[in-house]
């Protein structure tokens, strides 16, 4: 049985369909990383997004179904990131400190993204839950491409040899954990430093060669100490 033609007037439909669609989303966006999913409501998101009760339930039946959206297009966009370093040609150290490059780069570009992630306190190291599995799905090709430059690297010589899945999730783990203490800081640091400071400690953490730690991450570890070189006493 054929499809029926679809009409200009179709078109248009579902043009205004996606770009209410994505409104909403962004909105959303906001309204999460500013109150969290729990409080949040769709009627906060609607008047963030200047739209109708009616407009917004045209687009999303319920928050959750908006938090879904969400994650699985931000999801699919750092997913192409990966695909796209994982495929150049070169040595792995430089498809790895480039892959860093990005994700630090596309955080900096959607902090909502970033707060609403964090406030969400899933540990990026494990496979996300979703009824339709298609999150789960992106998280693993995620980890499958890391692990892959990371096997490279290995194999070049120039990262410690272990479980290129593990390397993979460690990856990860220093990631999030930079991420959220460049958000609990306010993310006052310029974007350059933060990724000063997710290099030193991949490569402190994975490369083989000792890496010096750099003043960033040395303020980062320091501990006061008085004259003799002990911890300084604690004020009363």
């Amino acid at each position: 049985m054929k499809k029926a033609k679809r009409t200009p007037r179709d078109r248009v439909r579902e043009a205004r369909y996606a770009v209410y669609r994505q409104h909403v989303m962004e909105a959303a966006e906001e309204v999460f990383s500013e109150r969290g999913f729990a409080d949040a409501s769709m009627q906060e998101i609607g008047r963030r997004a200047g739209v109708s009760m009616g407009t917004i339930y045209s687009v999303f039946r319920s928050k959750e179904e908006v938090l879904q959206a969400i994650l699985e297009q931000r999801g699919g966009e750092i997913l192409e990131l990966v695909r796209n370093v994982a495929s150049k040609q070169g040595p792995a150290t430089e498809a790895l400190l480039e892959l860093l490059r990005e994700y630090v780069k596309f955080f900096s570009m959607h902090p909502a993204f970033l707060r609403m992630h964090l406030r969400l306190g899933a540990p990026w190291i494990h496979s996300p839950e979703d009824q339709a599995g298609r999150r789960a799905a992106t998280w693993e090709e995620i980890q499958r491409l890391q692990a892959s430059i990371l096997k490279r690297a290995m194999e070049e010589g120039e990262v410690v040899e272990a479980d290129p899945m593990l390397l993979a999730r460690l990856l990860s783990a220093v990631n999030q954990t930079l991420l959220a203490h460049w958000v609990s800081d306010g993310m006052t640091r310029p974007t350059d430093a933060l990724l000063t400071e997710v290099e030193h400690w991949v490569r402190r953490l994975l490369w083989k060669s000792r890496v010096e730690a750099t003043p960033s991450a040395q303020r980062l570890t320091a501990r006061p100490t008085g004259s003799t070189g002990s911890p300084a006493p604690r004020e009363l």
